[in-house]
């Protein structure tokens, strides 16, 4: 077998990993769903060598609340310190950055090299590349899933259709454990609030 062809199997592989350990994560459990979306984002990253995935959810009328956002092996107390810093760029009105651009136009936004784009806001000075996709909920409610990635270039059409399918999972996990979508913000921000 040639190198090119070990390097998709592979991918496949870890693909289908992380498949597996998102649904799992995610299918209902004791745990709050806001920590069924960390270990998912987590082993998500872990598996894929992406880092900083998020997930935001929108209401009509809202402001977009980060829902779930991967460790990425750091520090509880810097943990709490990113997502508050998320969470305070998302509730900024002036700024739209990535994540809200997509959601205000409902369309999924793809990156490959961050520093071309001006909605592009630091949140890792090592991220070259990100993928912000963008699920419609009942209720004219949205999920995003956002993805950053250390190398340009990270996101083809076959990653995206992945990480498209994976915000669908997340979405509905979503509306099954929280079909009001009024009550989905103000319950997954206590939670956070609980981690710092």
């Amino acid at each position: 077998m040639n190198s090119q062809a070990q390097v998709v199997t592979n991918r496949d592989v870890a693909m289908d990993a992380a498949m597996h350990a998102i649904l799992s994560a995610v299918s209902t459990g004791a745990w709050p769903l806001g920590m069924r979306f960390i270990k998912a984002l987590d082993a998500f990253d872990a598996l894929l060598g992406f880092r900083r995935s998020a997930l935001v959810h929108i209401a009509p009328g809202c402001t977009p609340v980060l829902v779930g956002h991967a460790r990425d092996a750091t520090l509880e107390s810097a943990f709490a310190k990113d997502v508050c810093r998320v969470q305070s760029i998302l509730s900024r009105s002036g700024e739209n950055g990535v994540i809200r651009s997509a959601l205000s136009a409902g369309d999924d936004i793809v990156l490959n090299d961050v520093n071309t784009d001006l909605r592009y806001i630091a949140g890792d000075a090592h991220s070259s590349s990100e993928a912000c996709l963008v699920v419609d909920m009942p209720n004219d409610a949205s999920l995003a899933f956002n993805v950053e990635c250390r190398h340009r270039n990270a996101f083809n059409t076959e990653e995206v259709d992945f990480l498209k399918s994976l915000a669908d999972l997340f979405a509905m996990a979503l509306f099954r454990d929280h079909p009001d979508p009024s009550d989905q913000p103000a319950m997954l921000t206590r939670q956070y609030l609980t981690l710092s």
